[in-house]
């Protein structure tokens, strides 16, 4: 019986990336995979982009170069015209490594029920530091979304589920993938998901990437999500938490391919998992009166028994012991 290969789509967003997309093309028509379908939408670049464009079209399922509304808009293209039964975006400034689409096949014939394949990401940096993301899930939904780690790159997932889901807020500009992760995680928690420990693809970090120079604007969109999130499900201590972070768009509004009565118990144990994951990021940064406001707020109840018992550990770190016995036992 012959291999099965479903189809990968593979979608590129392009906007004056002249220096990386060749590179970032070759990764892909390169991979030697026999169902794929690459999309390149390009928001009309000014530089050198439409000559890589129209030297490699040959090689593409389809390609354009028009002025559009951003890259949400420019990938939520792609996510309409997509035929494959694995969907996915690649930056014009990342790459694959060799092999990676097979090992995401791979994966997805392992398990037959799964709706996503999530592989390990590399993020390299100009001075040549490399950083390697592992896999972002954690034991449930709720708590893999209150942490909000995700390795967009390195992560394919059914066209069944982005035609549940929906596409991406086209107001957002900096965490639409996160926005959307949510949605996924709330809709069908993290039982459909297979990891692969393969490394799938390397995440550029240089100067004028939005990751790299914008961070501001990620803080205020990320928390904007959860601000919204917490003010309809009526948690209005957490939400004002949030809020007093500074980093909010109140006007903004996350919706829900659901009913949130169905997914209330979730949205708490979420937004208590944000508060709680801000604790431990401002007591490793020894901002000790930030941390201890929020393992005060988080619930305990709404964590799992280890997580309860790791506030615990961490309230008593940040009350008693002295800053440098804390630095000290970072090290060991």
């Amino acid at each position: 019986m012959p291999e099965y290969f479903p189809r990968i789509t593979v979608i590129t967003p392009s906007l004056n990336q002249g220096q990386y997309i060749e590179e970032t093309i070759l990764s892909v028509t390169r991979q030697q995979y026999p169902d794929l379908e690459y999309l390149i939408f390009d928001g009309g670049s000014k530089d050198n982009t439409l000559t890589i464009l129209q030297q490699y079209g040959g090689a593409l399922t389809y390609w354009e170069s028009t002025t559009d509304k951003g890259q949400s808009n420019a990938i939520n293209k792609g996510l309409q015209q997509a035929t494959g039964e694995l969907v996915t975006w690649l930056n014009s400034d990342d790459f694959y490594e060799p092999d990676a689409l097979h090992s995401v096949a791979k994966a997805y014939r392992q398990d037959g029920s799964c709706n996503s394949i999530i592989g390990r990401l590399s993020s390299f940096y100009p001075d040549g530091a490399t950083r390697f993301a592992d896999n972002p899930v954690y034991e449930t939904g709720p708590k893999t979304a209150g942490y909000g780690a995700l390795a967009q790159p390195a992560m394919f997932f059914s066209r069944e589920a982005y035609q549940r889901i929906g596409l991406l807020n086209e107001s957002l500009h900096y965490c639409m993938d996160l926005e959307w992760w949510l949605k996924y995680l709330l809709v069908y928690g993290v039982s459909q998901i297979q990891f692969t420990p393969e490394l799938l693809v390397n995440f550029r970090h240089h100067s004028a990437a939005k990751t790299t120079s914008e961070e501001q604007k990620f803080a205020v969109e990320r928390d904007s999500i959860y601000y919204s999130i917490a003010t309809q499900a009526g948690m209005s201590k957490e939400a004002d938490w949030i809020a007093s972070r500074g980093h909010i768009n109140a006007q903004y509004i996350f919706h829900l391919p659901v009913s949130w009565d169905q997914i209330k118990n979730e949205v708490q144990i979420l937004i208590h998992y944000f508060i709680f994951s801000r604790g431990e990021e401002y007591y490793a940064q020894n901002e000790r009166k930030k941390a201890r406001i929020c393992f005060k707020l988080v619930d305990p109840h709404k964590l799992l028994p280890a997580d309860r018992k790791k506030r615990l550990n961490l309230i008593m770190r940040n009350t008693y012991m002295p800053l440098f016995l804390i630095n000290l036992l970072r090290r060991l």
